[in-house]
């Protein structure tokens, strides 16, 4: 898609004055240039998503969508952009359904059944059923298919607006679409006429089931029974049930866990308890997926004693907690306080063979800090590092702030310099708490070390390249009339947005090139230092090296900056063809390459990793 970039028109120098004072790029950035052909070949995926991104926005947000998507001049559209697109902007239905219109009107683009179920279900959700309805026939028009699951979604759309009339015409109209009606149609059916409390009709669609063999699954005895327990009908409930199996269709699960959940969906906590307590003293035990549906209940209404025995009562009698049973319960115990019983919680797990991951063991760091507790959240998470999953940027977000609040700010720093050793970019939110209690507490010179580790990972920051792009494409929505200037400001801000993938925010551990390497003073002073440091190391060794320049560099953010140069060196030697009486000393030119890792945060900042000669050169 960004091929067709390079057959923009290039905008007049006329207008270069008007740009200047808002386009004005930094002095270290290369000039802003549409790409060729070949570099745009070599990229990888994030200009594409750059492009997905920006047609976003123009969808969302530009009142005339259709003038600015011409002016792109993009090629015609594939079905997975168009397809991306509409997924993105389905929360505006109806500026989706004006781009997917100029998406049809280009040449060569024939939609799927893909962008059409996306469509469809956006103006479903949006009530738009004159417009959902005509697309429909569009798209029936071209023989296209009608899945299963876009009618369940439309007749979930009529459902929760209460309009079960209109969701049972919709049902009956399938047959003019060719589409089966499968378990999933009749469950989205049967919901609707729940909605509405016809539960007559419900027993009518259950009936037309069995003569059409269609078989039942969960669902459709759950949203019956949910149904009757919402209206506080217990008795029906059960009695639907023995109805249900006497009439030979029999539920995957038993009746009593059906009536549970739908007693803690409908609201009803303490009849759900009641009816769990009765099992485990009867000697049943409830399903792990209802327990767990019970369990995340009461841990929401803070009834965690309960919780807590229940377990223990359910696990004499034989149940097995799943990994979600530890989910559910491990934070809310840790959240209370009770960080005895979260632990024993966690090692219950790990004996049945779950491997902790960060979303079990983070609640216990956090409770622990909140107790004052710094030095055990430390060794348990260090343990944790050792034998559970790896901790990820939320756990460390987390651990920082933590100890921020805390007034540890040398920890949190040291933690934030961890994340940059495992490859994890800290928010700058993160840095600007740690940097600016470090500043508090007197310790300014590990302040600006920081400031320079945030620097040095981010390059420009995130905040100047997002209000600059809002800006551009702010400006160039608000304007109205049709002028050479305007389009040249927008080409400008989608030139910069392919350019923003280059130089902007960049992720850890990749290498970029460094432009205008001969004019950068910083590469410099690290190649001239890679040479004096290779004289020192080598001790007379090896011939004097010095230094002429540095031809090409790149730079990887690790735990600083690593750069990789290509440095010419000259060495002093005697002329080949020269009378040896003469002594006639020249100097050689010599390729090497240099490994040097820069962190500005510490007193011995530069680090000479390797420097041998260069095999290309």
């Amino acid at each position: 898609m960004f091929r067709a970039l390079t057959r923009l028109p290039t905008p007049p120098r006329r207008c270069s004055s008007l740009l200047h004072p808002l386009l004005r790029p930094l002095a270290t950035l290369p000039s802003p240039s549409l790409p060729t052909p070949r570099a745009l070949a070599s990229r990888s995926n994030d200009e594409y998503f750059a492009a997905v991104h920006l047609i976003s926005n123009i969808v969302r947000n530009d009142h005339y969508l259709e003038r600015t998507l011409n002016r792109l001049r993009l090629p015609a559209p594939s079905p997975d952009l168009v397809y991306r697109v509409l997924r993105a902007c389905a929360s505006a239905p109806t500026p989706s359904l004006r781009f997917f219109s100029w998406a049809r009107s280009r040449p060569c683009y024939s939609p799927t059944t893909l962008e059409f179920e996306t469509l469809l279900q956006s103006l479903a959700r949006a009530r738009l059923w004159s417009s959902m309805w005509r697309t429909a026939d569009q798209m029936r028009s071209l023989g296209l298919p009608f899945s299963p699951s876009l009618f369940s979604s439309i007749i979930l759309s009529y459902a929760h607006h209460g309009l079960a009339d209109l969701a049972v015409d919709v049902f009956n109209r399938m047959r003019h679409f060719h589409c089966p009606q499968t378990t999933a149609v009749y469950n989205a059916l049967l919901t609707a006429l729940c909605e509405v409390r016809n539960f007559h009709g419900a027993y009518a669609l259950i009936r037309r089931m069995a003569r059409k063999q269609v078989a039942p699954d969960r669902d459709t005895f759950s949203i019956l029974v949910r149904s009757w327990c919402s209206a506080g009908k217990l008795r029906e409930a059960q009695d639907f049930l023995e109805e249900m199996s006497q009439r030979g269709f029999n539920p995957p699960v038993r009746g009593r866990d059906l009536l549970v959940d739908g007693l803690i969906n409908a609201g009803y906590l303490e009849s759900a308890k009641e009816m769990v307590l009765k099992m485990t003293k009867e000697g049943f035990l409830p399903d792990v997926s209802t327990f767990n549906s019970l369990v995340e209940a009461l841990t929401k209404s803070e009834e965690i004693d309960f919780c807590i025995d229940l377990l223990r009562d359910a696990s004499k009698l034989g149940l097995c907690p799943d990994i979600s049973t530890y989910k559910v319960l491990i934070p809310a115990v840790s959240k209370a306080g009770r960080i005895e019983e979260a632990f024993r919680l966690l090692y219950s797990s790990m004996e049945d063979g779950h491997k902790p991951f960060p979303s079990l063991y983070a609640p216990i760091i956090k409770a622990l800090c909140r107790a004052g507790r710094f030095g055990d959240a430390v060794s348990f998470f260090s343990d944790m590092k050792v034998r559970g999953h790896p901790p990820n940027r939320p756990v460390y977000t987390m651990l920082v702030k933590m100890c921020v609040r805390g007034g540890r700010f040398v920890e949190a720093a040291n933690y934030l310099v961890e994340m940059t050793e495992m490859e994890l970019m800290p928010r700058s939110q993160s840095f600007d708490m740690v940097v600016d209690g470090l500043k508090h507490c007197g310790k300014h010179d590990l302040a600006r070390r920081m400031e320079q580790l945030d620097v040095s990972l981010r390059g420009v920051k995130n905040r100047f390249w997002t209000d600059w792009l809002s800006t551009l494409m702010i400006n160039y929505t608000v304007a109205s009339t049709e002028t050479d200037h305007q389009c040249i400001y927008f080409w400008s801000s989608y030139e910069n947005t392919v350019l923003l993938q280059q130089v902007g925010p960049r992720k850890v551990g990749g290498r970029t090139e460094v432009g205008d390497v001969e004019t950068n003073r910083e590469v410099q002073e690290l190649g001239h230092f890679a040479v004096e440091e290779f004289n020192r190391r080598s001790g007379g060794l090896h011939d004097l090296l010095f230094f002429s320049r540095v031809v090409q560099a790149q730079r990887q953010v690790v735990s600083g900056i690593k750069y990789y140069l290509l440095v010419l060196v000259l060495v002093k030697q005697q002329q080949p063809d020269a009378p040896p009486q003469e002594n006639i000393i020249i100097n050689v030119e010599r390729f090497f390459q240099a490994v040097v890792v820069l962190k500005p945060w510490l007193h011995d900042s530069k680090q000479l990793i390797s420097f041998k000669p260069s095999q290309d050169k």
